[in-house]
């Protein structure tokens, strides 16, 4: 594989098949793993897992030995109310009465000794680790809802062929959209989650690399604090290519070959130089990006947007109600999301 490489943001894992569309243009790919979690493994795949390199957080970053316990009482303490309250919501619009908002409530059971917190000796650490576990967690969660439902769309219905007017036409669930991919499904705020990674691996990764993120979210909370404090958009780079992320390991590596060209490298890496230089990429460059074949096995295109958040002078980021974390700037972000 030519090597681009890039470092995965904040997610700190990954699906097979998400794992394919980013290796398609990039490797190795860095991904950040809190102390508590495994690292990611692909064992039917191992070409694609010598392209994962695995970054742990400082020693003195660990979350302390009380950290699992606490993550344990708080998942009880929030399924218990949230569902409280989310039954209620639905069946009046409005909390049950007396019942406070969750998260002030999680605060005052803190406070009373009913919800342990994390050690305070692990400090910032514990609720960073925390916080990316819980993201992880909803990710898992929505992968698989995402993989029940593809092979729920492989199901043809139960009268085709019985009933003329059925046809060959699609099956019952062909238009529901995914979960993975759709922007109801993002959180509410990003930026605790985003913080916690950038306050875990943020000063572990090199200055230059490239951060990827696999969610709309992320890249536009960066960009737009971004450009709130700057005054203005910053250059960018966007193409479509082809997704390959449900073909099998050996198909993959063949298409990869076809997809990405030695010409087609080079061009990307000349955009992304032009980028980290605070310049925007040659128009002939995102000719040669967007010219991708259609020949190539895929199961549709995906699409890359790639920005540069340079350096903000002081009085910028002192007059932004909410500026960009430090780690970020200098940075090119770059996301990579279905091209719709």
């Amino acid at each position: 594989m030519q090597e681009l490489p890039a470092v995965l943001f904040p997610h700190t894992g990954l699906t097979g098949a998400r794992l394919k569309n980013i290796l398609t243009l990039f490797s190795p790919l860095t991904v950040g793993v809190p102390w508590n979690m495994d690292a990611p493994r692909f064992p039917e795949a191992t070409l694609l897992e010598e392209s994962i390199h695995v970054l742990r957080p400082p020693e003195n970053m660990k979350p302390g030995e009380r950290f699992d316990a606490a993550l344990n009482e708080y998942r009880q303490w929030i399924q218990h109310h949230l569902d409280r309250t989310s039954l209620s919501l639905h069946k009046t619009g409005v909390p049950p009465q007396g019942e406070d908002d969750p998260l002030w409530e999680i605060r005052r059971e803190i406070r009373r000794g009913g919800v342990k917190a994390p050690d305070e000796s692990a400090g910032d650490a514990a609720r960073r680790h925390m916080v990316l576990t819980l993201a992880r967690e909803l990710e898992n969660h929505r992968e698989d809802a995402d993989r029940a439902l593809c092979e729920l769309k492989r199901i043809r219905p139960p009268l085709e062929g019985a009933v003329e007017e059925l046809g060959d036409g699609p099956g019952l669930f062909h238009d529901l959209p995914g979960f993975t991919w759709a922007p109801e499904a993002a959180l509410a705020d990003p930026r605790p989650v985003a913080r916690a990674w950038l306050g875990l691996f943020g000063r572990e990764i090199d200055p230059d690399a490239f951060l990827l993120t696999l969610e709309g979210q992320y890249f536009d909370y960066l960009v737009e604090s971004w450009a709130d404090a700057a005054g203005g958009a910053p250059p960018g780079l966007g193409f479509d290519f082809p997704d390959l992320g449900g073909l099998s390991t050996d198909d993959f590596m063949e298409a990869r070959k076809q997809v990405l060209t030695e010409e087609r490298f080079l061009a990307l890496k000349e955009a992304l130089d032009r980028l980290a230089g605070g310049k925007e990429p040659d128009p002939l460059i995102k000719d040669a990006l967007d010219s991708f074949p259609e020949g190539a096995p895929s199961s549709g295109r995906i699409a890359l947007k790639a920005v540069h958040l340079g350096p903000l002078p002081d009085p910028a980021v002192k007059a932004c109600s909410s500026p960009p974390p430090g780690e970020v700037l200098g940075r090119v972000v770059m996301v990579i999301e279905n091209s719709g």
